[in-house]
């Protein structure tokens, strides 16, 4: 029987794509795909993992793309992050349900403080959605490294044959299944709230 559902953030509660992020900035592809490999740095992670600042990882990204400062400064502007990651109404209202419903809801995501707070001020009652969080900044852990379910399921005492990690990474829910955790893989609102609907309430 599931009891606990625990939420990815970005591509679940919030839309997520630099592609699609970068398109709304009108940059040349060639500007685009340069820009995009920012994303894919060990120091993208490092600020993930709260290793790093966010003035930190600006400077680095600023020196590794010297010849596109204006654009580098856009795409980091905390005050842009409504066009990367706009929330999607029809998740939030799910997880308002299962709360209403009796089932325990978790928050698992690979962030940082400036989108930390983004979404506290985005999302009306944003943390008090969830039963337990883990943040990745602040607990110096990714679900790539897999580790961090470890520190979920023993932080708030949970039983992984009786939890659902909803995300939309195939390599995260892989790491999830190796602590025994259910996984589902979330593409879009629409389609997957009802199936996930029907998986938790009728198992």
């Amino acid at each position: 029987m599931i009891k606990n559902v625990v939420f990815d953030n970005g591509g679940v509660i919030v839309k997520y794509s630099f592609k699609t992020y970068l398109d709304y900035f009108k940059y040349p592809k060639k500007i685009q795909n340069k820009l995009n490999t920012l994303f894919l740095t060990d120091e993208w992670i490092e600020f993930a993992k709260g290793k790093i600042t966010s003035s930190q990882f600006k400077e680095f990204a600023l020196e590794k793309f010297k010849e596109y400062k204006k654009e580098v400064l856009e795409i980091l502007d905390v005050k842009n992050l409504k066009f990367l990651i706009p929330p999607y109404t029809q998740t939030i209202e799910f997880i308002k349900l299962l709360k209403s419903d009796g089932y325990n809801v978790y928050l698992l995501t690979d962030i940082n403080e400036d989108t930390i707070d983004y979404l506290n001020e985005e999302i009306e009652n944003f943390e008090s959605m969830f039963d337990g969080i883990v943040y990745s900044c602040r607990v110096g852990m990714v679900k790539k490294e897999g580790k961090v379910f470890k520190h979920l399921l023993d932080k708030y005492n949970l039983e992984p044959t009786e939890t659902l990690f909803v995300d939309d990474s195939l390599n995260n829910l892989k790491e999830a299944k190796k602590y025994n955790i259910l996984t589902y893989k979330f593409l879009e609102p629409e389609k997957d709230i009802k199936k996930l609907q029907k998986i938790i309430y009728n198992n």
